[in-house]
This record gives C-alpha cells, sequence and structure tokens, in this order.
C-alpha cells in the first residue's frame, strides 16, 4: 500500500529567505541534513514537506514549482516528497500539479491546504474532488487533504470515502477529529497527526503519522516519539514528548503566531552549522524577547538531540 510510506514522520522544513527571497543553497543544506539525520526505527523513510511552516502561501507558484525541483532532486529516493497545494484558483492549481508532475523527480503527494475566502463545505468539496480526479487522471498525482477546521470533519470524511486520489488526510485541529475519522474513512486512508510533535494522545486515539515542524532542530526526539507510539508504547512516546512541549507551547500560542519564526530564532540561538535557517520568512517577524527567551531555555535541552 503506497500510503504507508506516510506513517512515519513527516518534516516540514521553514524555507530559509534572504532578502526575501528563497535561499535555494541553505534548503539543500537543510534537505541533506533531514536525509542524513534519520532516527527511524526499521529503515523508514522520513517524508519532507513544503507546507505550512515553509510559508507556501507567500511565495509565487513559479517559486514553489522550483522549490519542488530543488526538493526532489536532492532528496532523489532516500524521503518521500509532499508538496503542498493551494487549490484556489482550481484551474491555477492544476497547472502547478501538472508543472510538478513533469520534474525529473516529481513530489510523491500533494498536500492540499486550507482554502481561504468564503466558502462552503458543499462547495469545496465538490471543487476538490473534480480537481483531484482531473490531475489524478491526467498526471498521475496523488492527494492528501489537511482539515484545519472541524467544521469539515464529515464533508471531508465523504470526500475520502469516495475519492481514489485522495489517499489520506492530515488533522490539525484535536485529537477528537482523529478519532472520529478514524472511525468514518475506510482503513486505507490514513489519518495523519498535524498539530506538531505532541502526537502521543492523536496516535493512541488512531493517527498513523505525524508532522514536524521542528525536526531541524531535534530530529532524534521527533523520530524517537513516533518509533515509541508505532511500537505501542505510549508511555514512552509521552515521555519523550515533554523534551519538546515547552518549545511547541511556543510554536502554537496566539492561533499558531510563532509557527515559523520560533523554529528560525532556535537554530540562531543553538548556533547549528550543520543547517541554515536565513534571515526569516515574510510576513513572520521574529519573536519578542520575552518568548526568545523561553526559547533559548528550551534550546538547552533540544540541542542533545539534533
Amino acid at each position: 500500500m503506497p500510503m504507508h510510506e506516510l506513517e512515519t514522520v513527516i518534516a516540514i522544513p521553514p524555507l530559509p529567505f534572504r532578502a526575501g527571497a528563497v535561499d535555494k543553497e541553505a534548503h539543500q543544506k537543510n534537505l541533506r541534513f533531514l536525509i542524513q539525520r534519520n532516527f527511524l526505527d526499521g529503515g523508514r523513510r522520513r517524508v519532507i514537506g513544503i507546507a505550512g511552516t515553509s510559508l507556501v502561501h507567500h511565495i509565487d507558484r513559479d517559486t514553489l514549482v522550483e522549490v519542488m525541483r530543488v526538493t526532489g532532486e536532492t532528496a532523489a529516493q532516500d524521503a518521500v516528497v509532499l508538496a503542498g497545494l493551494l487549490a484556489t484558483p482550481p484551474a491555477e492549481a492544476r497547472k502547478v500539479v501538472e508543472r510538478c508532475m513533469k520534474l525529473r523527480r516529481p513530489p510523491d503527494y500533494f498536500l492540499i491546504m486550507p482554502v481561504p475566502g468564503v466558502c462552503n463545505p458543499e462547495g469545496l468539496v465538490a471543487e476538490l474532488d473534480v480537481l483531484t480526479r482531473a490531475c489524478a487522471d491526467q498526471f498521475g498525482a496523488r492527494f492528501v487533504l489537511y482539515m484545519r477546521s472541524s467544521d469539515l470533519l464529515d464533508a471531508y470524511a465523504g470526500l475520502l470515502c469516495s475519492s481514489s486520489s485522495i489517499l489520506g488526510i492530515k488533522v490539525g485541529t484535536r485529537e477528537s477529529d482523529v478519532a472520529a475519522l478514524s472511525g468514518m474513512v475506510p482503513p486505507e486512508k490514513l489519518v495523519l497527526w498535524g498539530v506538531g510533535d505532541r502526537a502521543t494522545e492523536a496516535a493512541r486515539l488512531g493517527s498513523r503519522g505525524h508532522t514536524s515542524g521542528i525536526t531541524l532542530i531535534c530530529p532524534r526526539a521527533c523520530d524517537d516519539i513516533h518509533n515509541a507510539y508505532c511500537k505501542g508504547d505510549f508511555s514512552a512516546a509521552a515521555r519523550i514528548e515533554q523534551l519538546v512541549a515547552e518549545f511547541e507551547d511556543i510554536r502554537f500560542i496566539e492561533s499558531r503566531a510563532y509557527n515559523y519564526s520560533a523554529v528560525v530564532a532556535a537554530a540562531k540561538l543553538a548556533g547549528f552549522k550543520d543547517v541554515d535557517l536565513g534571515e526569516g520568512g515574510p510576513f513572520n517577524a521574529g519573536p519578542p524577547s520575552d518568548v526568545l527567551s523561553r526559547i533559548a531555555a528550551c534550546v538547552k535541552t533540544l540541542r542533545d538531540y539534533h
């Protein structure tokens, strides 16, 4: 089953920016780090995703395609590649999928990002169904939904059940939605946890992989959480999770205000030389001094898991 390769840690590295542009060399450096620093059991590959933490909403589509080219060619077959897709307007999204699928090393999956603006569940499902079926038929693309609102649970569950091109869902809401979806969709459709490395309770309720925005900081901790819950050792997973809990609290406060900038700040405070997070991305100012103090305290612990 191809979707089983998503039952792993889905690392979503922040794109490094310099002078407002993506630094491709720094991005390649970070990709190589993620591939080399793999502590997952059983030779499991990690997934490298270019999605929310990578600021896909703040780069143009040409840049996104170029980033996916660099990501795919750098990862080769050493990692699974997931491309964030802005599904609006649908005609433009289809062009992006086509361009990505024509790359020498195309993405393995596309993550359909939350759709901004005015929409309703019925209209959303109808458009996504048409888009994904067309792209699957014409380009061989495969898709994962990203749910950021619990109001979409029933609609997205129905779409998962009816679609052969949408193979899973990333839950970015709450753990109870994992339990609900796990009971509503076919077992071959994966339910993934999408609210960082505090993933133990979601795994206990049925998620089969989790996304991580901090793998560039502490890959060993992120991978060990996954290894533990895959073995059914939820107590061990919870203990390891405590190592990252404070840092994840910082990233997700105030509606994820520091989701990106806290990771950039942590890399700078740690003085890491094997990763390069750049100067910070658009629309993401650095954390204030009181938050930086909390991040600095976290770095003292997380540095040992880098």
